[in-house]
């Protein structure tokens, strides 16, 4: 029988048995690290399985049996449950997805691969009913409450049920709290009646001509009654032009207030551009000569004000000059212009190239003579590898190594380091008896 469980349930935690193939008992040992071992899933209506292998590093071990963890992305966890108690009893989790395929009703989990392990295959129908909800089995079109308790179905007697009634005590209606029975009958309002339901002598005598007997009678809410002026309708005056313009205020409904929407309209606009200037006046008269000046044509300036203009550029954090020619070509002609040149401390090198003439350079430091090279101390002991080219202080450790301690075993000769045990170099001999010849090998 096919295990059930609730179709999109979340933390799902499955455990089943795995026999041996030779003995088939329950096969023990397994783990998410056990060589060829795969688990497989798939729902009934997808084409292609979810596998996981520990080939791909997709099975992953459970930390806490019975809590489950959320597998890391593409992978699931598995491992042994108690291999002396419960022998080939595993316990598998999944992500939370291979339990809600879309349409699907049943996952198929098959385990295969390892050593020993009898394949196996694990069905788990996949319903729409909780089998561990108690009061609705989850399903929703049904209310969460015992029968008769508060939200719960109601349910009939025996004499209910004979007579088909049902005894209810009407607490509130949907809206509010319901008047008292009058005459044992419901007190209700009837906003509209379908046509034909109640027969006109159903009406007490003379309640309709009540209504329409009354010499005035006031609507209070217009709402669909259409007036027009005619034959048996009083009260009504044509409206003229005359009348709207005679009248002290004047609303404009579909227009709004069309002086002062239109002068808002106006000042709101950015540009505003006057196309007749008839009636506009000038407040001075007209001088070209004054008004050139304060457009800066033919400016002359004073030494005094070009040195005001010049301290306000220079007092300026960021300059940029447009039209002063070239800056970097003229700073550049100026500086080589120069006879001499003293580059202090521009935050760069300055590198020379070829320079036949070298008088007047010097040294900062002198080299050091032969004798204090010859009397400088080794560098730590070192030896080059094969083929690669030595420093100074590793050809002259080589050479001790190659003239101090060494051995010969057959073919292979074996050069010392400084100690006298540990192995500098090796060489091959081209005889184990009369070598004329060596080749380095280590």
């Amino acid at each position: 029988m096919a295990d059930l469980r609730l179709f999109g349930a979340t933390s799902n935690i499955e455990r089943f048995t795995l026999k041996n193939s030779t003995t088939g008992q329950g096969i023990t040992g397994l783990s998410s690290a056990s060589s060829g071992l795969i688990i497989s899933t798939i729902v009934d209506n997808a084409a292609t399985a979810t596998t996981y292998t520990v080939a791909g590093s997709t099975i992953e071990s459970i930390t806490t049996l019975g809590t489950y963890a959320a597998p890391t992305a593409t992978k699931c966890r598995f491992k042994e449950v108690d291999a002396t108690n419960h022998p080939g009893l595993y316990e598998f989790q999944f992500a939370d997805a291979r339990y809600a395929v879309s349409s699907s009703r049943k996952l198929v989990i098959s385990v295969s691969g390892a050593a020993n392990l009898l394949g196996a295959d694990y069905e788990i129908a996949l319903i729409q009913a909780n089998l561990y909800d108690a009061v609705r089995l989850g399903l929703t079109a049904l209310p969460n409450a015992a029968a008769e308790a508060s939200g719960g179905l109601p349910t009939l007697s025996a004499a209910q049920a004979s007579n088909g009634t049902i005894n209810a005590n009407v607490h509130r209606w949907l809206t509010g709290t319901p008047n008292a029975l009058q005459s044992g009958r419901v007190d209700s309002y009837l906003g509209a009646v379908a046509s034909g339901v109640v027969a006109a002598a159903s009406f007490a005598a003379g309640a309709l001509d009540a209504v329409w007997s009354t010499a005035t009678r006031l609507l209070t809410a217009g709402t669909n009654i259409v007036l027009a002026k005619g034959t048996g309708v009083t009260g009504f005056n044509d409206i003229t032009a005359a009348d709207v313009w005679a009248a002290g205020t004047r609303s404009l409904t579909t227009f709004g207030s069309l002086v002062a929407d239109t002068a808002t309209a106006v000042w709101a606009s950015v540009i505003r551009s006057l196309t007749d200037k008839g009636d506009f006046t000038l407040t001075s008269a007209y001088d070209p000569a004054k008004t050139a000046a304060q457009a800066g044509d033919a400016m002359t300036l004073t030494a005094g004000e070009r040195t005001s203009i010049g301290t306000a550029v220079w007092a300026s954090a960021s300059r940029t000059l447009s039209s002063f020619g070239t800056l970097v070509a003229d700073v550049a002609t100026a500086v080589w212009g120069a006879a001499t040149r003293t580059l202090s401390a521009f935050g760069f090198s300055v590198t020379v190239g070829t320079n036949n003439d070298k008088t007047g350079y010097s040294l900062a430091t002198a080299p050091p003579t032969a004798a204090e090279i010859l009397s400088q101390a080794l560098s730590a002991e070192s030896y080059a590898a094969d083929g690669a080219v030595p420093t100074l202080s590793q050809a002259l450790y080589m050479l001790l190594s190659e003239v101090g301690e060494f051995s010969i075993s057959g073919t292979t000769l074996t050069c010392k380091k400084l100690d006298g045990t540990t192995t500098s170099m090796t060489f091959t001999l081209n005889s184990a008896t009369a070598p004329t010849s060596r080749t380095r090998a280590t």
